[in-house]
Formats: C-alpha cells, structure tokens, sequence
C-alpha cells in the first residue's frame, strides 16, 4: 500500500519542525544556565568583597581599642 504523497511532505515538515523546536529549547536552556552561573558567580564575588572589608573594618576596630 502506498501513501500518499502529501501524508509524506507533512510527516517531513513536522519531523523538521519537532527537531527545530527542541534545539531552540536546548539553546534556550543552555543560555539560561550560563547566565545563571555568570550572575550567580558576580553576586558572590560581591558578598565576598563586602564581607572581607566588614572584617578588615572591625579587625581594625579591635586593634585601635587595644
């Protein structure tokens, strides 16, 4: 039995569409994740920049108290 031959076109395109969509969202999600990481690392090096002059502050404090 043959199929017909515009059966065969729309299961094409939609193989291409299916494989479009999933690279989009592995793009899409590959993206967040580096942003993520990259926003996630400038927030720490932030906190630690503050925290260790937090510490050289009061460890100047305690020097000066002596």
């Amino acid at each position: 039995m043959k199929s017909p031959q515009g059966f065969t076109w729309k299961t094409v395109l939609s193989s291409k569409y299916l494989a479009g969509i999933t690279s989009l969202m592995t793009f899409s999600m590959t993206a967040l994740r580096s942003s993520s990481r990259l926003i996630f690392s400038l927030c720490c090096n932030d906190t630690t920049t503050v925290w260790t002059l937090i510490d050289l502050n009061c460890t100047l404090y305690k020097l000066r108290q002596m």
